[in-house]
């Protein structure tokens, strides 16, 4: 049966719907005594993505105040009405 670890909680599960749950919550493979058997590998991305994807929230961020500024002169056109 497998056991799973997460900080100082060490859990033994053999449901593989619930494995698959907790894999997701960031608890590893153990064995019977917690002691883990693999380390998580890091996920990392390009610099490029990440650069463009910094570059679009910054775009998007600007687009949302734009639109909010729009959308309040809209209500005080209206309740001037």
């Amino acid at each position: 049966m497998p056991y799973f670890r997460k900080d100082n909680v060490v859990l033994k599960e053999n449901n593989e719907g619930r494995i698959k749950e907790l894999l997701a919550m960031g608890y590893q493979k153990a064995d019977e005594k917690g002691k883990v058997l693999g380390k998580k590998k890091e996920e990392t991305v390009a610099k490029s993505t990440h650069e463009k994807v910094v570059k679009e929230n910054k775009e998007l961020k600007e687009k949302v105040k734009q639109l909010e500024k729009e959308q309040q002169e809209e209500n005080q056109k209206a309740s001037s009405k």
